[in-house]
């Protein structure tokens, strides 16, 4: 797995091994599947407008903890645009169990429920489209397509 796929200078990691046998079709997984978090994209709204009457924060994807215990999302990224568009990265923050934390494009104040990108747009008028989490290794926990209002 490659952290980035534009840039050739990306790190690698190995999060599954497979091998297959002469003579036999198909590929074995020779290594423990990671363990993934669970975390949901429970709710997308896109083009919506925002506290100050524009789209400048009114654009959000929620997420839920489904598990038991809290989840460290620092590294974590959500993918406005299913990868090839606006990427957000999770700085230091911990959702808790059974938690929702809504994560909004432009700026405020960040809150133990809602986390703004800085960014000033990002989902797209394109429909459908796809919102995507992953965690901080790379390995998708979820993805949700989304139709723009």
């Amino acid at each position: 797995m490659v952290s980035a796929v534009t840039y050739p200078d990306a790190s690698v990691s190995t999060i599954a091994s497979f091998a297959t046998e002469a003579g036999n079709p198909g590929a074995t997984l020779v290594s423990e599947h990671p363990e993934e978090e669970p975390i949901e994209i429970t709710e997308i709204q896109a083009n919506a407008p925002g506290n100050d009457g524009t789209n400048s924060n009114g654009e959000f994807a929620t997420l839920q903890n489904t598990g038991d215990s809290a989840i460290d999302m620092s590294g974590f990224i959500l993918s406005f645009e299913g990868g090839s568009g606006q990427n957000y990265t999770f700085g230091e923050f911990t959702l808790g169990a059974g938690k929702t934390v809504t994560i909004r494009n432009g700026s405020g104040e960040n809150t133990d429920s809602t986390v703004y990108t800085g960014l000033s747009s990002v989902l797209n008028n394109g429909s459908p489209d796809l919102v995507v989490i992953a965690n901080n290794e790379g390995v998708i926990l979820d993805q949700e397509s989304y139709q723009a209002i």
